[in-house]
């Protein structure tokens, strides 16, 4: 019997689930930097919180990608299913971190 090959799904699932997460930390830390060393920027019509809002949502769809792909490398037959998790789980704690900053920033308001 040959040893079950890598997922290149999954492979491509962990990367995406990695990128998101990491740049999604990047993007909070960015915002949380303005908001607290330039208070006057933190404002609707401000171009610098309108890139940050559209850089997490590229970032939440990314990380949306990721969680699908990785469900689908779950699905294929005799391949490892390791990079799938990994990405999974990645998507996951994004997603979930996500959400978290959102419903803590609303209740900031």
């Amino acid at each position: 019997m040959a040893a079950k090959q890598a997922s290149g799904i999954g492979k491509v699932a962990l990367v995406l689930g990695l990128v998101s997460m990491f740049a999604l930390m990047l993007t909070f830390a960015v915002a949380a930097y303005i908001g607290r060393h330039f208070p006057a920027l933190v404002n609707q019509q401000s171009p610098a919180m309108l890139m940050l809002g559209l850089a997490v949502l590229l970032l939440v769809a990314l990380a949306l990608l990721s969680a699908i792909l990785a469900v689908v490398a779950l699905t294929q037959p005799d391949r490892r299913k390791g990079a799938a998790l990994g990405g999974l789980l990645l998507a996951a704690i994004s997603l979930s971190a996500t959400a978290f900053m959102v419903i803590v920033g609303l209740g900031a308001l």
